[in-house]
């Protein structure tokens, strides 16, 4: 909470962040995060009653593959597995959990679906808290594209300890980032049209407030480049009046963290506590987090559908904690750096990505291959319908819905000369 006087300085962040991100042990876990729509079987164009979902799947319930779940503000349904060792650890979790999920809710009509951008409702606000009424407000201050990021988009997040050598693993991150956008873009549809995006969802994301959604690389070292984001970033929200309210003020005349602690605010000066819960309001693609180990958060990747949620798991696992692989995959990525707005608008049909999604690819199933993965099969049926061809689901949506386009017209034609 705020305080009446000055405590933090920009030294104290700098250590904190840097004490906070430390080298993992070992184990090289990786975890995963996971959105889903959920749609009445009958009515596959509309969104599921969120009251119903919730009722039959309560916040924080403990799925049987140990996976919890929550709720993003348009109701979205996320399944957050524990971590694992082996990415096929963490994809039978959430088979096993978005298996009985699903089941739960067929017996009420619904289905989930995993695409990154609700492809035909506009967007509206299904949970409410204190949190997300300052995050609406603070974004319709600037940024209207702030309600359908919080209502309309779904995402694969997948989490991985750092390795050993930091600066090589934040640095390989950022460059396979626009890769993997690229190769698992899967939302070109908003009320029922093409929006110009292979990935609709990272479109909206790069059209909201850039300093809290823009890429964090900066110097390569990863400590320095988050403390220094964090401090640039605008705040989001202040609790006024703590600990006799929870009541959230959206800050809407510009204010950087670092602002914040030079000059303070009528609400107070910033504590170590407000600084922890302004990097919860920070949205990279690639964001580091640190709790009892330090990882990881790989954002950029669109939902996807059964069986392709699995392969960008076993992609990053394959590619972050091997050695050799990372090694390899640097290399490959290179001519990727910086092309998000690319990866969104082009997906593989942009030349450079698809050269460095098909030599990740090669990368990540000779790390597979050597060892005991089930999912091997999955990752080449991927690759063979999607990277090797330059095509990405979007294209596939985007094909089907011409066809789909065509046939009503011809319909329609015909139905015209005939009466």
């Amino acid at each position: 909470m705020p305080a009446s006087k000055r405590s933090l300085s920009f030294d104290d962040v700098a250590s904190f962040v840097r004490t906070q991100l430390q080298s993992s042990s070992d184990a090289d876990q990786v975890g995963a995060e996971i959105e889903w729509l959920t749609v009445p079987i009958s009515d596959p164009q509309s969104l599921a009653d969120v009251e119903v979902v919730r009722r039959l799947l309560p916040v924080g319930s403990i799925l049987p593959g140990s996976g919890t779940i929550t709720y993003e503000p348009g109701g979205q349904l996320e399944i957050s597995t524990t971590p694992a060792t082996s990415a096929d650890a963490v994809c039978e979790a959430i088979a096993v959990d978005s298996s009985y999920a699903q089941s739960i809710l067929y017996e009420e009509d619904i289905q989930l679906v995993g695409v990154g951008y609700e492809p035909f409702r506009r967007p509206k606000r299904a949970m409410y808290s204190p949190r997300y009424d300052a995050m609406e407000a603070y974004f319709d201050s600037g940024w209207p594209q702030g309600r359908s990021m919080m209502t309309s988009t779904a995402a694969i997040q997948v989490n991985v300890d750092l390795p050993a050598d930091l600066g090589a693993g934040w640095r390989l991150a950022h460059g396979l980032g626009p890769v993997l956008a690229a190769t698992f873009a899967n939302s070109p549809l908003a009320a029922g049209r093409p929006t110009g995006w292979r990935s609709t969802r990272l479109g909206v994301w790069q059209a909201i407030d850039a300093s809290r959604t823009a890429p964090a690389l900066a110097s390569g070292d990863p400590a320095a480049d988050w403390a220094r984001y964090a401090l640039d970033a605008r705040v989001m929200f202040i609790n006024s009046n703590p600990p006799q309210s929870d009541k959230l003020e959206p800050i809407l005349t510009p204010l950087t963290f670092g602002q914040w602690i030079h000059s303070g605010h009528e609400f107070g000066y910033p504590t170590l506590d407000d600084f922890q819960i302004h990097t919860t309001t920070l949205f990279p693609p690639i964001r580091p987090k640190a709790r009892a180990n330090s990882w990881l958060e790989l954002r950029m990747i669109d939902a996807l559908g059964d069986p392709w949620w699995r392969v960008p798991i076993l992609v990053v696992k394959a590619l972050l904690h091997d050695e050799t692989a990372a090694v390899a995959a640097a290399k490959a990525v290179t001519g990727a750096q910086g092309l998000w707005r690319e990866a969104a608008t082009d997906g593989l049909t942009h030349p450079e990505l698809r050269t460095c999604a098909v030599a990740c690819f090669e990368i990540a199933r000779d790390v597979l291959g050597s060892g005991t993965s089930e999912y091997v099969d999955v990752l080449d049926a991927f690759n063979e319908r999607y990277v090797r061809s330059g095509r990405t689901l979007a294209d596939e949506t985007l094909n089907n819905w011409r066809k789909q386009e065509s046939e009503e017209r011809e319909l329609k034609t015909g139905f015209e000369a005939w009466a």
